[in-house]
């Protein structure tokens, strides 16, 4: 092995040790405000709760229907 190409893979190593590194420390903040939005949500009580669920299951439908339309489309 050539000391160039030593220095290139030495060179992506380092690159890819850097972007782990990032990535690590996204996740974790990431994490973090998973916990702070699920202590927020608990917090909301059931009546928010609620009203989300019914918000969020009306969107389900919508898409659901929207992927069977699609679908029609492409056996069509």
């Amino acid at each position: 092995m050539s000391f160039e190409a030593l220095d290139l893979l030495e060179r992506r190593v380092n690159e890819a040790a850097e972007r782990l590194a990032a990535a690590r420390e996204e996740s974790g903040v990431l994490r973090a405000r998973v916990v702070d939005l699920e202590q927020q949500l608990a917090a909301a009580g059931g009546a928010d709760s609620a009203a989300w669920q019914r918000e969020r299951e009306a969107l389900r439908k919508r898409v659901e229907k929207l992927a069977r339309r699609l679908s029609e489309l492409l056996e069509a």
